[in-house]
């Protein structure tokens, strides 16, 4: 599972095996959420035992940390700027 950062107390992450659209999984606090990337946007996709305002926090953290979260997404999965393999 490779970590993408903490923040918040929640574990910002994706796996390994993952497939597309880009998207993150967020795990802590006793709850779970993923946030995929719709056009130019993360967006709430599930949630589970996570508080609205931690849900808002997150997404605009993510939001904030959308080039990060892309290039690491393709650095792991190996994509070029275009999107191949």
């Amino acid at each position: 599972m490779p970590e993408v950062y903490i923040i918040y107390g929640y574990k910002i992450y994706f796996f390994a095996n993952d497939h597309e659209p880009v998207h993150v999984h967020i795990k802590g606090n006793g709850g779970t959420a993923r946030f995929e990337l719709q056009g130019d946007k993360f967006e709430l996709t599930e949630s589970d035992n996570i508080k609205l305002g931690d849900l808002r926090r997150l997404s605009k953290s993510v939001n904030e940390n959308k080039t990060i979260i892309v290039r690491r997404w393709n650095e792991f999965f190996k994509k070029d700027d275009d999107g191949d393999e």
